[in-house]
């Protein structure tokens, strides 16, 4: 289970800076470059396979219970992204960032609040796709908001429900900030995902699996490492504006 950062205790915490963001990525990134990549292949590889089978079911003659019950289970594990990615990210390499022995990978997968990452990945879908429909510049609002859930519910176990809550109230303050570091990424990734998918072809099941691992390793590591960092640079902050107004005398 990922630890909550402990606060510096102190003066109000200055400006939060880009750059400070990028290199602490990239620090992690270099010195833990195998479990972050790796990890990355894997998930996003396994989301592209049960996206062709999702294709395939969608696209079959026989609509028996046997074909519906895999449609479904296909469907719900389709749903695992980048939110659930971010969150895992976070177990694999969170001591990186607030000075804790980095744990054993099967105490990782034990420990992992799976339903809880699951389900807020695809509540996170659903509010693009339907906030996205009408005018996509709401869509990328709305996922700004929310694109922190993930490592939240692992750093500070939250609900899905109050994470969405915890992730709106301390992007609020950065949005901008947020909208450089985590949304354009996101956006570019899914835009060459489309683009090359295109080229691919839904059916070429072996390309689409290397072309997802290929961009997992290269793009979808470096938002999900990027959603960490963040989440942990807002809540050590919170901490420490929160502990430094209890601690000032009443006027």
């Amino acid at each position: 289970m990922t630890a909550e950062p402990e606060p510096t205790r102190g003066a109000e915490p200055g400006p939060l800076l880009l750059r400070e963001l990028v290199r602490t990525s990239a620090r992690v990134y270099r010195r833990r470059f195998k479990a972050v990549a790796g990890t990355a292949a894997v998930i996003f590889a396994v989301v592209a396979m049960v996206d062709a089978l999702v294709d395939t079911l969608l696209d079959f003659p026989d609509r028996s219970t046997v074909v519906s019950l895999l449609f479904l289970a296909a469907t719900s594990v389709s749903a695992l992204g980048s939110t659930f990615y971010a969150g895992l990210i976070d177990e694999v390499v969170g001591g990186e960032l607030d000075d804790r022995p980095t744990p054993r990978f099967r105490y990782v997968v034990r420990d992992l609040p799976w339903l809880r990452l699951l389900v807020a990945d695809f509540v996170i879908s659903v509010i693009v796709l339907v906030t996205g429909a009408g005018f996509v510049v709401v869509g990328l609002v709305a996922f700004t908001f929310v694109c922190l859930v993930g490592p939240i519910i692992n750093i500070e176990r939250h609900s899905p429900w109050h994470a969405f809550r915890r992730s709106t109230r301390l992007v609020a303050p950065h949005f901008a900030l947020t909208l450089v570091f985590i949304t354009m990424p996101v956006l570019v990734e899914h835009a060459i995902v489309h683009a090359l998918q295109a080229q691919v072809g839904l059916d070429a099941w072996v390309e689409l699996v290397g072309l997802h691992a290929v961009l997992g390793i290269a793009i979808g590591s470096v938002v999900g490492l990027n959603e960490t960092v963040l989440a942990y640079a807002l809540i050590i902050r919170d901490h420490v504006r929160t502990s430094a107004t209890r601690g000032s005398p009443a006027p």
